[in-house]
């Protein structure tokens, strides 16, 4: 399987753009980990912030169930490559697992990723561009996610 493409020319801020993505599945556990790793290229020029990705999981109407923040290419092993020294056409794979434990969100389909960017100083987020149009300060990734139990053993 391929993995899903941002429909349209995706760009944070004009130095990163969202080239593609895995996500370990379009089902969440309740209280299980999943895997994520967007696939940016740095564009345009470094910026001259520390920048921090933020992952939220919202509902079919457009809330916030849980979030997940921290420094662009994060490492398990507690290591960044710091947006500072990006360079223009360079590819950066942010992996990271994201443990999803909102017991009391309902189950079932309906949930979105949304993915941005924002400056780890003031908290302002990084505008989106979506083929040069803005487009808000967040991109919506094209898979829909459910929410499903854990299997009983």
């Amino acid at each position: 399987m391929n993995a899903p493409v941002p429909e349209g020319e995706v760009e944070f801020g004009g130095f990163a753009r969202l080239i593609g993505y895995d996500i370990g599945g379009i089902r969440l556990l309740a209280e299980a980990t999943t895997d994520y790793a967007p696939r940016l290229a740095g564009s345009g020029h470094s910026p001259l912030l520390t920048i921090w990705v933020y992952i939220h999981l919202r509902d079919k109407n457009d809330n916030v169930i849980q979030t997940w923040d921290g420094p662009v290419s994060w490492t398990n092993d507690g290591n960044m490559y710091s947006t500072l020294v990006w360079e223009p056409g360079e590819y950066i794979v942010d992996e990271r697992s994201l443990v999803f434990n909102q017991p009391d969100a309902p189950l079932g389909a309906g949930y979105s990723i949304v993915i941005g960017m924002y400056d780890l100083a003031t908290g302002q987020r990084v505008p989106v561009t979506i083929n040069g149009k803005p487009a808000g300060q967040g991109y919506t990734l094209t898979n829909k996610i459910s929410l499903v139990p854990v299997p009983s053993k």
